[in-house]
């Protein structure tokens, strides 16, 4: 009986909240979401940090990925032309990825500072970013989690990133930094910083 009262309150609490007059994040968005399916999803990447091979020159060329973006180009023609802009820019590096050996050694475990003792941030300035990048990429390992927003939204995105040091916890405004976060590639493909993902 409990359990059904429950799920009936968050029903309720999700129509109302479905109901009021909320402004669309991604109108404020410098690069506009193209959910038009029959035009491939292609990565922003400009710049490869920690790469093994260079990034193919398509990933900047604006005027094929503009004539992609406006279905100028077909998706066979893509395939036949443009095959690099549908792999993962670092799909050498993935192939290639060989764990290090440090990542298997047993290690005493450590237990984590009390939340008065750690640092907190709430990160919502390209100039708070780079401090944080700065210090996580000083880092062996980081523990990382995703908020999703998928209200009035068809695929949904990120909209909160949380990381967390031994030294330091920092909540990213995913919205307000949406065309700043790509800074965090220099951490996120370096092979030598363990990634502690929440499921």
């Amino acid at each position: 009986m409990h359990r059904k009262r429950s799920h009936f309150l968050a029903f309720r609490a999700c129509d109302e909240y479905k109901k009021k007059d909320i402004i669309k994040s991604q109108l404020n968005f410098t690069q506009k979401i193209n959910n038009d399916p029959a035009i491939p999803f292609l990565p922003s990447i400009k710049v490869k940090p920690n790469a093994m091979v260079p990034l193919s020159d398509l990933f900047t060329s604006t005027e094929i990925i503009e004539q992609i973006q406006c279905g100028q180009i077909s998706l066979n023609e893509i395939k036949k032309k443009y095959s690099d802009l549908l792999k993962n820019a670092y799909y050498y590096e993935l192939e290639s990825f060989k764990v290090p050996p440090q990542q298997f050694e047993l290690c005493e475990e450590q237990t984590p500072k009390s939340l008065q003792d750690t640092k907190y941030e709430y990160v919502d300035a390209g100039e708070k970013l780079k401090n944080m990048v700065d210090h996580i990429q000083l880092q062996s390992e980081i523990a990382v989690d995703l908020e999703a927003h998928q209200h009035r939204s068809y695929y949904g995105f990120t909209c909160l990133v949380q990381i967390s040091s031994r030294t330091a916890d920092y909540v990213i405004d995913a919205l307000t930094l949406r065309d700043e976060l790509h800074i965090l590639n220099n951490v996120f493909t370096n092979v030598n910083i363990v990634k502690a993902l929440s499921l």
